[in-house]
């Protein structure tokens, strides 16, 4: 027998009792399983096994990250619905930052996406709707109400700003409005831009241009750029607002580096 098998052989029952799964319980602090057997564990539907697992999708090591995803993966499909929006998130090719070593799969993305909607994890539901290209259908409009319904603010926005177009639904105002409030006071600075717009518009709401500025202040504030525009052309106008062209320069300005191209337009036009 060679030297090196040798040595194998003799820390091979060492190594292979390291990767099992532990029968103590873990220390305070302690990793409840080794990395092989969390990988293993995770892949076969054990959840808490995978929190050890995640943070090694990222892993520079393209061997390590091409697993981890994979048995995050398996593990949605197991019945880990939580687990099942950062898998696809992972397979859909927009992950920041990027997985090494894996290859998008947007079929397999949706198809972890709407497996975990169905199990009732609001970030699947509203990822169903982003993973199917925001394709505007009764899938999409049921996905998003489940998602809002499990406290997802952009869920909220997305399905509000459906009910205000009609798009997929009938057109509902009062409830777009409602909808992009709850989304905007739950932290979602894009439907605070939204909601300004229907405000000031008195779009399901009574018109109140000095309550749509505040809101759309909000949303600036928050790095929504288009809101920051929308408050730009309420000062340029003295909507809500006093008129102060210098004020609406400095939030176009704002807005067209934060890639808002209208309020770039609008930007040399006040210069």
């Amino acid at each position: 027998m060679r030297p090196w098998l040798v040595l194998f052989a003799a820390f091979g029952s060492v190594f292979a009792a390291g990767c099992a799964p532990r029968a103590a319980k873990p220390l305070p602090g302690e990793p409840p399983c080794t990395e092989l057997a969390c990988l293993s564990s995770c892949a076969k539907g054990d959840c808490a096994s995978c929190t050890e697992v995640l943070p090694r999708m990222h892993s520079a090591s393209t061997s390590d990250a091409a697993a981890s995803v994979q048995s995050i993966a398996s593990a949605c499909e197991s019945g880990c619905s939580s687990l099942c929006a950062p898998a696809g998130i992972a397979y859909s090719g927009l992950s920041e930052p990027p997985i090494a070593g894996l290859s998008p799969d947007r079929p397999r993305a949706l198809a972890l996406f709407r497996k975990g909607c169905a199990a009732g994890s609001a970030p699947a539901c509203n990822l169903t709707w982003y993973g199917a290209g925001k394709e505007v259908s009764q899938a999409a409009v049921d996905a998003l109400t489940k998602a809002c319904e499990g406290g997802g603010a952009n869920a909220c926005g997305n399905l509000g700003e459906m009910y205000v177009k009609g798009e997929g639904v009938q057109r509902d105002d009062a409830k777009g409005a409602a909808l992009l409030q709850r989304a905007c006071e739950a932290g979602d600075m894009k439907s605070c831009g939204g909601y300004g717009l229907v405000v000031l518009n008195g779009r399901g709401v009574p018109a109140d241009p000095r309550r749509a500025a505040g809101i759309l202040s909000r949303g600036c504030q928050g790095h929504d750029f288009p809101s920051c525009g929308y408050l730009g052309v309420l000062y340029v106008d003295g909507v809500g607002v006093p008129k102060d062209v210098a004020r609406a320069q400095q939030l176009f300005r704002t807005a067209c580096q934060g890639g808002d191209r209208v309020s770039c337009k609008n930007l040399t036009k006040v210069e």
